[in-house]
């Protein structure tokens, strides 16, 4: 998979700008290939972020992850580490602090797990609390916030999904498909793209 150019990073990532946003995900396959895919478009959009790691960058091989993106992009760029003990929340505070244009919350599922098994609050009134946060910050400051779920049904969201289900703690909830040649979002919500959805190829053109 190459990297994306400049101009194809910004009609992807120039729509998610000051709000939030999740990509619901239904297996590995696309976990990785998404995870891949933002990374390249924030690299060739000169973007620095910082990454909540919970699965999908030590389940795969890092090296694989950040082959061809640029050395100053991973320079700037931070890894933060999600602990196994979430009672202070230290991983998710270092997220609302981070001193970056994007934020990117690799598997949400995982986060919601760790905070709902701490005997405390309702671990997804939790999250939703600290993406209310993340939601306010990235309108004030105009940043990237993105966040990635495993999905269950491939067929799309519930007709009767409530607004405390997990995909939708976000202000967007971008549909991802991932096929042989290229990568497709879907969100009605953002009217300039496609109404086909944003298609990408896996392997891009040089010259556009």
């Amino acid at each position: 998979m190459s990297l994306p150019t400049r101009r194809q990073a910004y009609a992807f990532l120039e729509p998610l700008r000051s709000r939030s946003a999740i990509f619901p995900v239904t297996s590995r396959k696309t976990h990785v290939t998404l995870s891949r895919f933002i990374l390249g478009c924030l690299a060739a959009s000169r973007i620095r972020v910082t990454v909540l790691d919970t699965s999908c960058l030590y389940g795969v091989n890092i090296r694989k992850l950040a082959d061809g993106l640029p050395k100053e992009f991973l320079q700037q760029s931070t890894l933060v580490h999600l602990s196994d003990d979430l009672k202070d929340e230290d991983s998710l505070t270092e997220m609302v602090t981070a001193d970056t244009p994007a934020i990117l919350m690799d598997d949400l599922n995982a986060v919601l797990h760790l905070l709902s098994s701490q005997g405390q609050k309702s671990g997804m009134h939790r999250l939703s609390t600290f993406y209310h946060v993340i939601s306010y910050n990235a309108r004030i400051n105009k940043l990237l916030a993105l966040g990635i779920v495993y999905k269950s049904d491939s067929s799309g969201f519930p007709t009767r999904s409530t607004r405390r289900s997990l995909s939708r703690i976000a202000d967007l909830q971008i549909m991802t498909e991932v096929s042989a040649e290229e990568i497709v979002f879907q969100c009605d919500e953002i009217s300039s793209w496609p109404s086909d959805g944003f298609r990408a190829p896996l392997y891009f053109d040089e010259s556009t």
